[in-house]
């Protein structure tokens, strides 16, 4: 199971960083974690997210870290959410 050692927001290009604990690195645009959240209903289509900040993270202990946007939207990712995340990002962003 995949550790995540800390993250790094980068407000200028709308980006989360996830550094894993097996020295893996995955960049995740704040609106593509906003689109395909964890906590989005599958069968509702979420769109004009291309300006949402990420506000918030906050570790729920063993479940993961919680990331508040400002659109007041959140959800409890753990570190194999964003390597899926990462893993499926075309087929993903493709179907967007």
């Amino acid at each position: 199971m995949a550790e995540i050692t800390r993250f790094i927001i980068n407000k200028a290009s709308n980006e989360l960083q996830v550094e894993l604990y097996n020295d893996e690195s995955i960049q995740l645009s704040f609106e593509y974690l906003r689109v395909f959240s964890p906590a989005q209903n599958p069968k509702e289509l979420v769109s004009h997210k291309k300006s949402v900040a990420l506000v918030l993270i906050e570790s729920v202990g063993k479940h993961g870290y919680r990331l508040t946007f400002d659109d007041d939207h959140n959800a409890i990712f753990g570190a194999d959410d964003f390597i899926s995340l990462a893993s499926n990002f075309e087929n993903n962003w493709k179907s967007y």
